[in-house]
């Protein structure tokens, strides 16, 4: 399991890293930071299950920073600390769904149950996941079995369709391989599997290679910030848009724009 601890007193921090029995508590990776900007950008490296953050701390709060983190997986497990009790910020995390809500200094054995329960709550979701992700695949190798043979003329215009309708909705941030296997009433396994087959490429990595293609457009125009670039071609978060553009590409942003 995978924990992110968030405190920017460097005392409370260096406390609870060592003092904590992190193994015993099912924590086989824990990381640390010292602020909100920092903590964000572990999250997206690190993918953390449980977040213990404090919540007053310069620049975003603990409460803000939890809840973009929750935007993206919103089964994260999140523990606050707070040096005081205050009625709006007991309001917020209970508003959050927070696994819970400790006052500092910190009581050892209620942040363990706190970790403990966390961690429960973790394992409960893995398991329901793997058994919806199980019914799935299941109803979609039935689907696939059930699916008739296509012909070459029908199997191109699929691919036709397909390039086209990501042509007119890439900027969507939450463009979906279902939603393009609804556009042609497919299953989302038969068509990934014949795109791949026809394209070589996936469906998710086709429509990053047209937004990376529009990025470069846009980038050739000083007036656009990189941040603005990154909300025309549909993505949410900027730093998630340079690393997809460098992974295409080999280049930042910047580097590119310098470039060209």
């Amino acid at each position: 399991m995978k924990l992110l601890f968030v405190e920017d007193e460097k005392i409370i921090l260096n406390g609870v890293v060592k003092h904590v029995p992190w193994e015993e508590l099912e924590i086989d990776d824990l990381r640390a930071a010292h602020n909100a900007v920092e903590a964000l950008e572990l999250f997206e490296e690190f993918g953390p299950d449980i977040v213990l953050t404090d919540i007053r701390m310069p620049g975003i709060d603990g409460l803000a920073m939890c809840r973009r983190m929750r935007e993206k997986k919103p089964n994260l497990q999140i523990i606050l600390l707070t040096g005081f009790s205050n009625t709006e910020y007991l309001k917020s995390a209970i508003d959050l769904g927070v696994v819970g809500f400790l006052e500092k200094p910190v009581n050892q054995e209620d942040l363990r149950r706190m970790i403990r329960k966390a961690v429960k709550s973790c394992k409960k979701f893995s398991t329901e996941e793997n058994e919806r992700e199980l019914s799935v695949r299941k109803k979609e190798k039935s689907a696939e079995e059930d699916e008739p043979e296509e012909n070459e003329e029908k199997i191109h215009y699929t691919i036709k369709v397909v390039k086209e309708y990501i042509g007119e909705h890439y900027q969507e941030p939450e463009l979906r391989v279902g939603e393009v296997a609804d556009a042609v009433f497919l299953t989302p396994t038969y068509l990934s599997n014949l795109f791949k087959k026809q394209v070589g490429m996936t469906i998710g990595q086709y429509i990053t290679s047209c937004r990376i293609e529009h990025a470069k457009k846009l980038l050739k125009d000083p007036r656009y910030k990189f941040y603005d670039i990154s909300e025309i071609i549909g993505y949410n978060d900027a730093n998630y848009f340079a690393r997809a553009f460098r992974k295409s590409t080999g280049m930042t942003p910047s580097e590119w724009r310098k470039q060209h």
